[in-house]
């Protein structure tokens, strides 16, 4: 039961939980027959907090609770709360609310910076008042969000609907969204360098084995160095070496449960030296490589936890 809301809120998170289970028959992430669209369903709450890869994401969810953790703050997200990542993040995360019963589930829409942009301008045409806005926030789920989401997860179920009608409930969900969370409008339009630290997060990604170079990052933002970092840090609650370093330490958990060496996987991540290698991996994960992978072979549980 939710405290405060009405029958037919309950109504409308109960016929989008039966949605999605349609689409996520066991625990996973599912991509839906749209563009950008996922259903992740977990079964289990969890007892510490996993590594995760968030991209530009919204994630609304019918039933359960999660959290993510930016910086300092801890941002819950259930069914009367959506999350927004405008950023690609590296994050920690954690299921707090799930059970076989009931699993957590979410439906997670990718954001493309450009449309939500568009339609934020038509959706406040007169402008905002600037405000301090974090990329990462938990807004509000409201009726009318929901509602666009039945109907986008309807028409996915008609061939064509599919093409027709579902891009445009999509558009609807993103539009109820805006009008339901100003802040994230402030962002897409109001935050001058929100687009200039996407382009360095973009490159950062499709070079994170190589030596960080502050210099090119700076340039690609066409900013000082010394702005480039402030305002990196403040979108993305990290340096860019330390967003670097996460990086390429979930990559290395993800190949070291693959079975490769220490070594190889050190020098895989551009790691020269892989004494260096273990000490990052202890203090990121809490563990030493060999102890920390043995540990999750033994729950047999997910190495990163979906973005969901």
């Amino acid at each position: 039961m939710l405290p405060s809301h009405s029958a037919e809120l309950e109504g409308l998170l109960d016929g989008l939980a039966e949605g999605l289970l349609r689409y996520a028959p066991e625990d996973g992430s599912f991509p839906l027959p749209a563009s950008g669209a996922h259903v992740y369903r977990n079964s289990r709450s969890e007892t510490e907090v996993r590594p995760t890869l968030y991209e530009p994401v919204v994630c609304l969810v019918a039933q359960g609770a999660k959290a993510v953790f930016y910086g300092q703050e801890v941002v819950r997200y259930d069914p009367t709360h959506v999350l927004v990542s405008a950023l690609d993040l590296p994050l920690k995360a954690q299921v707090l609310e799930a059970s076989p019963k009931r699993p957590f589930l979410c439906l997670k829409l990718v954001l493309d910076p450009v449309e939500l942009a568009d339609l934020a301008a038509k959706v406040y045409p007169e402008g905002l008042f600037p405000a301090a806005a974090r990329p990462v926030f938990a807004g509000a789920a409201t009726p009318a969000l929901i509602e666009a989401a039945l109907r986008f997860l309807k028409a996915l179920g008609d061939p064509k609907d599919q093409k027709l009608l579902a891009p445009l409930y999509r558009q609807e969900m993103l539009i109820r969204l805006l009008q339901a969370n100003p802040v994230l409008a402030q962002l897409s339009l109001l935050d001058p360098y929100l687009h200039r630290i996407a382009r360095a997060i973009d490159h950062i990604r499709a070079h994170f084995r190589e030596p960080l170079d502050v210099e090119t990052l700076a340039r690609l933002t066409h900013l000082g160095k010394s702005a480039f970092y402030h305002h990196f840090k403040r979108l993305t609650s990290l340096t860019p070496l330390q967003y670097q370093k996460a990086l390429r330490l979930q990559e290395a958990r993800r190949l070291l449960l693959k079975g490769f060496s220490v070594t190889q996987v050190a020098r895989e991540v551009g790691y020269t030296s892989p004494s260096q290698f273990v000490r990052d991996y202890h203090h990121f994960f809490g563990a030493a490589p060999s102890r920390d992978i043995a540990r999750l072979r033994t729950q047999g549980g997910l190495v990163l936890s979906e973005a969901g």
